[in-house]
């Protein structure tokens, strides 16, 4: 086989031109850059994935995992399909790449990295990688693959740039995102490549799922470029897996070959089978798909296949505008710029949406301070919860009755943070100085007897208008910026306190208001999201669900809490009052269950204990006790209601 293409900037012919094997100039293997990423815990077994998905349990069709055709001999023959004329999906990306490159790069900033998710087509990312080197850009472009050979094959083969220097990642995708989420460059300006339209081989919510795992490391400021194959013309699409020369085919045959070779033995006897393709379209934009069939009955593993019956081992989802949109949506990106060759193929830079909050502490407490760019989440999350979520009559609206109205939050937050500030900094409160006489405390009064309640601020006959708040919010804003301008190591401990508290005030009442709009039925969906498609997401947590297990916890000393003493000066992470200090707990022995209880488990506790008031949040199905329709505030009328 001819040898991968080093980086050749001279293309005379619509396709770039192979060398022949040997003739390519590469660095010696042992000059590479290899990190060695991946984790101890191996969970994936191709040998009985194959068992598991050709004999599936519960009905459902034959599969054959698609891992299946990426052997060595496989990756050999997927680099002749991109060389095919017929297989439009790199020589629109390789065009668009020669068009643009230098106008991406000019998007990715100086000293970031590019880590590429794949070990790449040289032929692709070296037009992007030269990009940068013409540009005079210090770059560090990693490729994350499981293969070494692989990435030796890759990295082999780019040449000695003075500004780019290249890396290879071992590992899986989600080593990858452990890997990203080091100290040491999670500060780092980051760039995440995912070409080819590789995002086309997971089913739609995967997808999403994939993506947002990457989007959940990135900056506000970080981006991601993806390839997607938009194109809507059938016949196109089918002959580019279904080539004049059989190549796909030959690669579709080759992944049964490869699983005779993790067997050992000849469980798939290939005169037996033929590949069929087909195109099936949807509003999303359709999808390829590959599948093997017996031309004679046959027994794999020991179950019978009858003639013609098909299993799927690839699919290639194609991408409309209005499936775009919606897999941006479900991973949580936005969309900043594209370069696109008509409707048919197109790069997407993307970054975090508006909600850009990681569930990891390694990034959301990377720090004993929030950065500026945390501030700038926390607050477009505010805005899109008061301004886009909640329609502006409701903001006089109490959805809580015991609770003062919206629009008390709205000024709440920014008075409250306003008010530490001025304590700690000794500096003149933000104008009018008046909203804290109104907005510093709300009411919270004893659900089961509301004359019992705090002192709270007092209450207006009528709240100051929408748009002076909001003004009020942006000087307070803007009050807290300048804090940061000559860098918050420089702040007196008390200052930085008044910010972090500030700071988990203004995420504890995105909850809090949350909950009170639950209660209104005028609330509007997050205008950044989709709408979750529940049955799937049921169907997939039922196909994934495990035994709920007892597990022994022995009896022992924990530490609970933190040491943060209010006149401390270490740069130490802040803590709330009942946090602190830390102090050692003796905790008995017990058993507790491996997961929470699921829905379905605690509906069986309702009906065999005959408990009839079922959790306010679920709704009926419109049948209570057989025929009758439900007569409580949440649809139900006694305990056979309950769904079992």
């Amino acid at each position: 086989m001819p040898a991968v293409m080093p980086c050749v900037q001279t293309i005379t012919t619509s396709l770039p031109i192979k060398q022949p094997a040997g003739k390519a100039a590469s660095r010696p293997r042992g000059d590479l850059d290899i990190i060695d990423i991946r984790s101890n815990r191996v969970d994936f077994n191709l040998k009985d994935e194959v068992a598991r998905m050709v004999i599936p349990k519960d009905g459902r069709p034959r599969k054959l995992p698609t891992l299946l055709l990426y052997d060595e001999k496989g990756l050999q023959l997927f680099e002749d399909i991109t060389y095919l004329d017929e297989y439009y999906l790199t020589n629109y990306e390789i065009e668009l790449l020669k068009k643009h490159s230098v106008e991406i790069a000019a998007t990715i900033p100086d000293g970031a990295m590019v880590i590429e998710l794949g070990s790449g087509n040289l032929r692709k990312v070296c037009l992007l990688l030269q990009a940068f080197e013409d540009a005079r850009k210090s770059i560090d472009y990693y490729a994350l693959d499981l293969s070494k050979r692989e990435l030796e094959r890759t990295l082999s083969h780019v040449p000695d740039f003075k500004y780019v220097s290249c890396h290879g990642l071992l590992g899986t995708y989600d080593d990858g995102t452990v890997w990203l989420k080091q100290p040491s460059i999670v500060d780092r300006p980051k760039c995440i490549l995912h070409l080819g339209s590789s995002i086309g081989n997971f089913p739609r919510d995967e997808a999403a799922e994939f993506l947002q795992s990457y989007a959940d490391i990135l900056k506000p400021q970080d981006s991601m470029i993806v390839g997607l194959d938009s194109c809507g013309n059938p016949d196109k699409i089918y002959h580019a897996y279904n080539d004049s020369k059989g190549i796909t085919h030959e690669f579709i045959l080759n992944g049964l070959i490869n699983a005779n070779r993790i067997y050992g033995q000849e469980i798939f006897h290939l005169p037996d089978w033929k590949v069929i393709g087909e195109y099936v379209y949807d509003d999303e934009g359709g999808r390829h798909q590959a599948f093997l069939s017996p031309i004679r009955e046959v027994n794999v593993l020991g179950s019978i296949i009858k003639p013609n019956e098909r299993i799927q081992i690839e699919q290639s989802l194609k991408y409309s505008r209005i499936g775009t949109e919606n897999l941006w949506k479900h991973a949580g990106l936005r969309e900043i710029g594209t370069w696109t060759r008509g409707d048919e193929y197109g790069l997407h830079m993307l970054q975090k949406a508006h909600i850009p909050f990681s569930k990891a502490p390694s990034l959301y407490a990377a720090q004993t301070l929030p950065t500026l760019n945390d501030w700038q989440a926390l607050w477009s999350t505010w805005d899109i919860v008061t301004q886009q979520m909640l329609p502006r009559q409701e903001l006089t609206e109490q959805p809580i009755k015991l609770r003062n109205a919206c629009i008390f939050y709205l000024g709440h937050i920014p008075t409250f943070l306003d008010i530490q500030l001025t304590k700690t900094t000794k500096l003149p409160p933000t104008d009018p100085a008046s909203y804290a006489t109104i907005f510093e405390r709300g009411i919270d009064p004893d659900v089961d007897n509301p004359e019992h309640c705090h002192v709270h601020s007092e209450i207006p006959d009528e709240w100051p208008p929408v748009k002076d708040i909001t003004a009020y919010q942006g000087r307070v804003r803007a009050r807290l910026g300048k804090l940061y301008e000559d860098g918050v190591e420089k702040l007196p401990r008390r200052v930085a306190r008044a910010i972090w508290v500030g700071f988990e005030h203004e995420l504890l009442h995105i909850e809090t208001l949350l909950y009170m709009m639950l209660q209104s039925d005028r609330t509007l969906p997050p205008p950044h999201m989709g709408i979750p498609d529940f049955e799937r997401m049921a169907k997939r947590a039922f196909e994934a669900r495990v035994d709920n297990e007892w597990f022994d916890v022995p009896a022992q000393q924990v530490i609970l809490g933190m040491n943060d003493p209010e006149s401390g000066t270490d740069n130490v992470h802040f803590g709330w009052d009942n946090e602190k200090p830390a102090r050692k707990v003796q905790v008995h022995a017990f058993q507790a269950r491996g997961r929470p209880i699921t829905n379905e488990e605690y509906a069986q506790y309702l009906y065999t204990t005959n408990t009839a008031k079922v959790p306010a949040s679920w709704s009926s199905n419109g049948l209570t006790n057989g025929t009758h329709k439900p007569n409580g505030a949440n649809g139900t009328n006694g305990h056979k209601s309950i769904p079992t």
